[in-house]
């Protein structure tokens, strides 16, 4: 395996791997450097035509010696279209490989962040006991001091101003631990997702193959998940966003959420399915509003 590979260099080896001639040492070197959850590489792996590009076809002049001639080009390219399906599949099976080692780091720092926050709120929590314990003795003084009952009074406001912010603190770690909950339950989907063999890729275009945008789902026939990646969407205007909608085999209605993607016009979305798709998946992006079609994919 490589050591000391850096960001650039990962970077010039990207098509390679993309078209699924890279060595195992490099790639897995590359599989690595994605799986730490490099946004630039990864969107430049999916901009890259996966498999090795078909040679042109020129039809054979002549009869006689030019049939024959004919007949042995139309098996050699037989013989290489069968070789650049299985390098196809090869270059699907990397790419959704390394989206799953990005996935899978990106879930590791959910679970990191979700552990400091609820240290944070356990220090909290202490910290609210011993103040409620000091309002209880400042109450005590007051009843037992009658000299000192102003002081003692403004003590307790005091206290009990800062029992509020210290609440209001923990109500707002609350609500961080549930989210940060909520996308551990969805990460650990994931995971069963990319660890389940038989794992699909679907390619997302634009209809008509007019307009810019590309995207890729992910998703297994037997999972009631799916992870759907967009890149080089075109900017939005003020108040819309895409929606996606994904529908499986079975499905009456499709699935539906609603994303906006960054400066570069990437995002990648976690859907949750009512069931397992089955063997097929349609997947459709759309402008809302107005609803214009942008990618789709079956």
């Amino acid at each position: 395996m490589l050591r000391g590979v850096t960001h650039e260099e990962v970077h010039a080896l990207l098509a390679t791997y993309a078209a699924g001639a890279l060595p195992a040492a490099q790639a897995s070197a590359v599989r690595a450097h994605l799986a730490s959850g490099c946004t630039d590489c990864l969107a430049t792996l999916f901009h890259h035509p996966v498999g090795l590009p078909r040679p042109a076809h020129r039809a054979p002049a002549g009869s006689g010696r030019g049939r024959i001639v004919a007949v042995a080009l139309i098996a050699a390219l037989a013989g290489f279209g069968t070789a650049w399906i299985v390098q196809v599949r090869r270059a699907q099976e990397l790419t959704a490989n390394a989206l799953a080692d990005a996935l899978r780091a990106r879930l590791a720092q959910a679970e990191a962040e979700r552990e400091r926050v609820q240290a944070r709120v356990d220090g909290l929590e202490r910290e609210l006991s011993a103040a409620r314990a000091e309002t209880g003795e400042q109450r005590d003084r007051v009843a037992a001091l009658a000299d000192a009952r102003a002081e003692a009074a403004r003590d307790l406001g005091v206290a009990e101003e800062r029992i509020a912010a210290l609440s209001r603190g923990v109500q707002r770690r609350d609500g961080e631990i549930d989210r940060l909950l909520a996308g551990a339950d969805d990460g650990r989907a994931v995971r069963e997702l990319v660890a389940t063999p038989g794992l699909r890729v679907l390619t997302l275009a634009s209809p008509g193959g007019k307009g810019s945008g590309r995207g890729h789902v992910v998703w297994h026939p037997g999972r009631a998940v799916a992870v759907v990646g967009l890149f080089d969407l075109p900017p939005l205007p003020a108040g819309a966003s895409y929606r996606v909608s994904v529908r499986g085999e079975a499905d009456a209605a499709p699935e539906t959420s609603y994303v906006k993607p960054d400066a570069r016009g990437d995002a990648v979305v976690s859907m949750r399915l009512r069931q397992a798709p089955g063997s097929r998946l349609s997947v459709a992006v759309d402008r809302d509003p107005p609803g214009d079609p942008v990618l789709a994919g079956e």
